[in-house]
């Protein structure tokens, strides 16, 4: 999945908005919370929120690793796009979008409906 492709697929999840933060990280949020992030300045390494359940399985596989900064919350990094075909890139960044949202507050949550 190239960053176009990442781009369309994440604009079209339910308020997304998309911003640069810190100068070099593209950022995907959903109500003002991080999804998805693209580091501009590193070959466009792509982090995003995986579940507790699969979060050690992940950094073992070749090209994953816990998320700078993040990683206490579950987050990876992912080296290059060729780790996973496109389907599985959105599996995950939706499954990212859908742990954000479960942990809005529940005034957020009503924009769902």
């Amino acid at each position: 999945m190239d960053l176009e492709q990442l781009e369309a697929f994440c604009l079209q999840l339910p308020f997304t908005a998309m911003d640069v933060k810190w100068e070099h990280l593209l950022c995907f949020t959903l109500k003002g919370k991080m999804f998805c992030t693209v580091s501009l300045d590193e070959e466009n390494k792509i982090s995003f929120k995986v579940p507790k359940e699969s979060y050690e399985e992940m950094i073992q596989e070749n090209g994953i690793h816990p998320a700078p900064y993040l990683w206490k919350n579950t987050w990876v990094r992912v080296d290059h796009s060729g780790v996973f075909k496109t389907a599985e890139w959105q599996a995950h960044i939706l499954t990212s979008y859908k742990l954000i949202k479960a942990n809005l507050l529940k005034r957020d949550q009503f924009d769902f409906d």
